[in-house]
Formats: C-alpha cells, structure tokens, sequence
C-alpha cells in the first residue's frame, strides 16, 4: 500500500492537489497480505497524521482497514474488490447503490454528490431533477431544490463513502499515483487473471508465467499505441489538391 501525503495534515481532501508526498513501505505478497496490512503499518515509524492518504489495491479492500485508518485519522483509497457481488444492473438497482456508492433515486436513475460531510463522516447524493417536466410532475421529490435527496455515511458503507468518491477523475487521478509494481500487478489481476487461473507447481512453473504476464502487457500497451496513433491520424484533416 501507498502512503500519499503524509506531510500535509488535510481536513478534508476533496482534491488531490494537498497532498504533498509520496512514499511506499514495503509488504510482502501473499493471499492475505489486505489482512496483514494493519499489523504492517502499526510497524512503521511513520506516524499516521490527519488527512494522509493510504492507496490501496482490491488486496486491501477490506473494512477492518477503512475502519482502522479512519481511526487513526487516516484516509483509505482501495480499488474495489468485487468479491462474489453480483454487479449486474439489476442487483446493483435491487441494492440501492452502484459499485462506487452512488445511490439510485426512485425512479431508478443514479444520483450525484452534493458534497462531503466531513463532521458527520457521510456524503450527501441527490438526483438534480434530470427527468423531463411531463415526469416530473408526479415525482413526489420535484419541490425540493435539488430533488431527491440521500445521505450514506461511513459507518454504515465503510469501503465505499469517504472523502474521496469513487469512480471520480479526481480520485483515478489520485490512484494512480501508485508505484510502477503495484500498477503492473493490478493489471495482471484484473486483465490476465480474468482467464482460467493455471495450476503451477514450483518455481519454473511461477517464473514462467510471469514472463507471460510481462509479454501480455507488452503486447497490451502495444497494440494501444497502434490504435491511438491510427485514431489520432485519421482526425487530420485530408489534403486537397
């Protein structure tokens, strides 16, 4: 995990521009390294002031942690582990909330952030009456300013409200201030391991497949390149002669 900030005590850091400092302790790898992370960084000389920011990958996606640094005065940003959620749009409608936290409203359409409450440790969400005047009419919420209105806090959701939304460019901004190692690995497990896991057994077998993951990638960021440049070509405009 990524310390960001710690030398910049922040009340409430809605953008990314207060932190001032990037460091990384170091952890070994392992299946529960999200569960061993606690112990970790009790370990670490490095004190933990208010509004320091701690990156995470889905490892680290666990609530103890989110519970633990917000006690601390911490902030936790951890990419998302789905787990066995069910993420199809109709469990997400079922459950009140998407993958980031964002409550629906009742007719189904998905709120936005009204802000941050920083005392209160919730974020309030409102629909801003995107609905067209005909519907609008019989929505029991049109004489609100803002329309329907929600607030979820942290005690309750613990891994999806904080300071920082999910799913923001502020905060994929912020992620990806991670290390040029944590980012491969989150590739190779979101992108590669999306395949049928292999069974391996000792440590040519591991060797050799993550010099597959490297050729992947390589191949991946290749094959990028090769389409951003053949899109950013043809946007020129044609010669005429």
């Amino acid at each position: 995990m990524l310390l960001y900030g710690d030398r910049a005590p922040v009340r409430c850091p809605e953008k990314v521009s207060t932190c001032q400092q990037a460091s990384g302790p170091v952890l070994r790898q392992s299946p529960n390294e999200g569960h061993e992370f606690i112990a970790h960084r009790e370990a670490l000389a490095m004190p933990i002031v208010p509004g320091q920011v701690h990156l995470g990958d889905a490892a680290h996606d666990v609530i103890d942690n989110y519970r633990w640094l917000h006690d601390q005065g911490g902030i936790a940003v951890c990419d998302y582990n789905r787990r066995n959620e069910h993420l199809d749009p109709e469990a997400l409608r079922k459950r009140g909330y998407d993958h980031n936290g964002t409550p629906y409203a009742p007719c189904g359409r998905l709120c936005h952030s009204n802000g941050y409450a920083c005392e209160a440790q919730s974020r309030q969400y409102v629909c801003g009456r995107p609905c067209p005047p005909n519907e609008r009419r019989h929505c029991p919420h049109r004489f609100g300013v803002r329309g329907y209105s929600h607030r979820m806090r942290f005690k309750d959701h613990p891994r999806l409200i904080g300071p920082m939304q999910r799913g923001t460019p502020a905060g994929q901004r912020l992620y990806a201030a991670r290390s040029a190692s944590e980012r491969t690995n989150s590739y190779n497990q979101e992108g590669i391991a999306k395949t049928y896991p292999l069974r391996m057994r000792g440590r040519k077998a591991f060797r050799f497949a993550g010099a597959i993951r490297t050729l992947a990638q390589l191949v991946h960021r290749a094959l990028n390149f090769g389409l951003d440049a053949t899109y950013t070509l043809s946007q020129r405009p044609v010669a005429q002669t």
